[in-house]
């Protein structure tokens, strides 16, 4: 059995064809879009004794899913739409099959438009569910980049001015790119390639995220935390993001300080409280109602006619005194640093939170006396140096007070560093408040990275020497007039995430080397200003996973390894052909062409059949 470009040849000797009638959804440019390329996946022997997959490739993106068998009377059993590419397809079209899994793998280059690696799922009822129309069933795995044809490019320097997120100033490179529906101008630059898959529209007002894994091992929790209370999402398996703020597994009435996991605990800490909860999704799908809504057990009542169902462990509080208020603190290997205001006096203690309340219902064992504080610090974190834990404080006064955790005598003092080379005014010191203190570390080098608050990070030499601390000054970097956030990563020890205002950067240290890599995103036309990030830890996972938040949306994002050419494409779905950047006005003008449907033959037909006009673009959003 051949192919032939109207069908099916059954016969070479007699050029006996057979034609496939396919489907039709769409006109492309007030005609029919055109089959421009199909592709066999491998089969098993068995199935192809007889059977036949293939896969037709329309230039407008739909691709159908062709099953031919030469022993059933008409030939062809199964014609189905399976997807929609977001690309034009050319003859650069191939499917592969999937491994053991009932999928396949088809990829496209992309005509005049960048193409993709898509991962097109099938039911296991039959080859091709008939549902599979949905657009949505197509994955994207990778963009396959195609910028031809480019008709014209320039290097600008958008103005900062009036910009209150203050990114750092860079000059980008645009181009004008595709042709068609898929013209567009393509922001071409070269960072580490994070790819969005699964967001949602959420509240805005999010001032910190943080990751909770399931004690089951599926899904994670997203803790947020606003500046008068907090939330709890739960993302499923299915990528699928869901609020479960009502399930009192934590606080949710309060702000959320900091939290993190011990074991299969989760750990919140609000200005009134420290709350230890076990993170199950299966006791939300237990105590769902048939509306979906979210009812909680008593954890005083035995149950009644609910007993039967494994009920809701409760959630764990060891509340303040009268009066006092947790102004900051963190959480490290079971270990808890802990700053108190109570009245005028500030008073910072170290305990470790234990794995079973005792009888008092307490699970925090208090180490050593308290440290007073001068004022409310900046910021406190726990750090591992020379295989030691140091609690890290942020002060008022431009500094970095550093404390030895002893298991048994507590908070000893061991180093103050300034923030600052020369001596600074009062004014200059609450611009040089340290944000975050994160540790680098290489086989051959450790240092330290301090966020400030006027948008520097400064770097210092880490050396332990008879167990004295020492930082000596290294480098600094200025991304702006935005406070600096450095997050350690939570695989890799000479990996740190650097949040410098709306942009995320990956510092990674190669001995006494820093490289310094924008992680840019794709997948969304309006380039993402964060606000707060979070880790996954998937340890077993080769990739990296990040969650995001911006003003008014949460989303999850797989992060590359390594540095690449990456493309935000502003989409103006007709041919462009020109730009030119107008600096008062802060915008790209862009002259388009348009071909429309010709009514004859005639030179005068022909000139009629296109048309130009004018785009104008913000090329920040």
């Amino acid at each position: 059995m051949k192919y032939g470009q109207n069908g099916l040849l059954l016969d070479p000797s007699r050029s006996a064809f057979v034609k496939i009638d396919y489907l039709q959804n769409s006109l492309e440019r007030g005609r029919q879009s055109l089959v421009t390329s199909w592709a066999r996946p491998l089969r098993t022997p068995s199935h192809t004794q007889t059977m036949d997959d293939l896969y037709l490739a329309m230039e407008d993106g739909d691709i159908y899913f062709v099953e031919v068998n030469s022993e059933a009377p008409n030939l062809v059993e199964l014609m189905n739409k399976a997807g929609h590419l977001d690309c034009a397809i050319g003859s650069a079209f191939a499917a592969l099959d999937y491994g053991l899994e009932r999928n396949d793998l088809v990829i496209a280059g992309g005509e005049m438009s960048s193409g993709g690696i898509y991962l097109l799922k099938i039911e296991p009822s039959s080859p091709v569910s008939s549902n599979l129309g949905i657009d949505d069933e197509l994955k994207l795995g990778e963009t396959v980049a195609n910028w031809s044809p480019v008709f014209d490019f320039d290097l600008i320097n958008p103005s900062s001015q009036g910009h209150a997120q203050g990114r750092a100033v860079r000059d980008r490179m645009y181009a004008c790119t595709g042709r068609g529906e898929h013209g567009a101008i393509a922001e071409i630059r070269y960072g580490i390639h994070g790819l969005i898959q699964s967001a949602a529209d959420y509240m805005p007002g999010i001032r910190n995220i943080w990751v909770l894994p399931g004690s089951e091992g599926t899904g994670f929790f997203l803790l947020c935390s606003f500046p008068d209370r907090s939330t709890l999402c739960l993302m499923n398996e299915a990528g699928e993001w869901e609020d479960v703020s009502e399930s009192e597994f934590l606080d949710m009435s309060q702000t959320t300080l900091t939290a993190a996991v011990i074991g299969e605990e989760s750990v919140q800490i609000t200005p009134r409280a420290v709350n230890v909860s076990l993170l199950k999704e299966k006791n939300l799908s237990k105590n769902r109602t048939p509306t979906g809504d979210i009812t909680m057990f008593d954890s005083d009542a035995d149950g009644g006619a609910n007993g039967d169902m494994e009920r809701v462990k409760p959630m764990w509080s060891q509340q303040c005194g009268s009066g006092d208020l947790i102004v900051a603190a963190a959480i490290r290997d079971a270990y808890l640093v802990i700053a108190v205001r109570s009245g005028v006096s500030i008073k910072m203690t170290l305990a470790k939170i234990l794995p079973q309340v005792d009888v008092e219902g307490d699970f925090l064992k208090p180490i050593g006396s308290h440290i007073e504080l001068q004022d409310d610090p900046s910021f406190v974190s726990i750090i591992k140096l020379g295989g030691q834990l140091l609690a890290v404080v942020g002060t008022r006064d431009a500094t970095i007070q550093f404390y030895l955790i002893d298991p048994s005598n507590g908070l000893i003092p061991t180093l103050e560093q300034c923030n600052t080379e020369t001596e600074a005014t009062m004014v200059q010191r609450d611009l040089f408040i340290c944000e975050s203190s994160v540790p680098m570390i290489s086989a051959t080098s450790t240092q330290l990275l301090c966020g400030l608050r006027d948008g520097t990070l400064v770097m210092f030499n880490t050396t332990i020497s008879s167990g004295n601390l020492q930082l000596e000054r290294k480098n600094e970097i200025q991304f702006g007039p935005i406070p600096v956030q450095a997050l350690p990563h939570v695989q890799r020890e000479d990996l740190v995430l650097v949040l410098a205002g709306p942009e995320l950067y990956r510092f990674e240290m190669t001995g006494d080397e820093v490289t310094v890599s924008q992680i840019v995103f794709e997948g969304t036309i309006i380039e993402p200003a964060l606000v707060a990030v979070s880790q996954i830890d998937y340890s077993l996972s080769p990739e990296a996973y990040i969650v995001c938040a911006t003003k008014d949306q949460i989303f999850m994002a797989e992060v590359g390894h390594s540095e690449n050419v990456c493309v935000r494409r502003l989409p103006v779905f007709e041919t462009p052909r020109r730009l030119i950047y107008y600096k008062p006005l802060n915008i790209l003008i862009v002259a388009i062409s348009k071909a429309e449907p010709m009514g004859g033959t005639s030179t005068e037909s022909r000139k009629r059949g296109s048309s130009a006009s004018l785009c104008f673009l913000n090329p920040r959003t």
